[in-house]
């Protein structure tokens, strides 16, 4: 809505337009890239905004991953987004979709991730997970995706990836009670906080990301 005509409004972009009927989940509006994120279901969209208005509006279909899509972070400024899609055994695989090309760029870079807990750290550019091992020990790694073209001689040519990134050990989580299956993060003042959780909310977790 234009702040000087409050009785006018812009439709950006109707979702009903599309083949497939897409419920939003979440929507965040980035202020120093005037981007706005919007999360559906089996889509994303994005929009951008200059001076005279909406500048360009771009949809991502993601229908590969069907309904099992979970939105890990969004990255405006280098323009990539991070999923996770869920497979059997209550765990998932970790995408990178670069948006930066003229038509979007899948990356699968981590597999077969136990549904422990992520956070991405937007201004570092770092992916935290949970890595549990044989001895049911668990720890925080990391992924970090700064410079991700260059590192791994990523081109626009080749449209699907299967790369393994590089991983670095954050910290060993100590001993903690099997009841809590799930573990909330977040970044303040350069430290990560950790907080076990007995379960986790399905509904509310696809869009964390965009709450957090």
């Amino acid at each position: 809505m234009n702040k000087d005509s409050l009785n006018q409004a812009e439709v950006l972009y109707d979702c009903s337009e599309l083949p497939i009927k897409e419920r939003l989940f979440g929507l965040r509006y980035n202020s120093e890239q005037k981007a706005l994120f919007a999360v559906g279901m089996t889509s994303f969209f994005l929009f951008g905004f200059d001076g005279a208005g909406l500048s360009y509006s771009r949809h991502i279909a993601c229908n590969q991953f069907g309904r099992a899509m979970r939105l890990l972070g969004w990255d405006p400024k280098d323009n990539f987004i991070l999923i996770a899609e869920r497979i059997m055994g209550n765990r998932e695989n970790y995408h990178l979709i670069d948006c930066r090309a003229p038509d979007p760029i899948f990356i699968s870079f981590l597999k077969s991730q136990p549904l422990k807990g992520t956070y991405y750290d937007s201004k570092k550019q770092r992916l935290f997970y949970i890595e549990v091992g044989v001895d049911q020990s668990k720890e925080i790694r990391l992924v970090d995706l700064k410079d991700f073209r260059v590192k791994y001689a990523l081109d626009d040519q080749q449209k699907e990836w299967d790369l393994e990134f590089d991983t670095e050990l954050y910290t060993a989580l100590p001993p903690i009670h099997d009841m809590y299956t799930y573990f909330f993060m977040k970044m303040a003042r350069g430290s990560l906080f950790f907080k076990p959780l007995r379960g986790i909310d399905e509904k509310n977790l696809k869009d964390a990301a965009l709450r957090l």
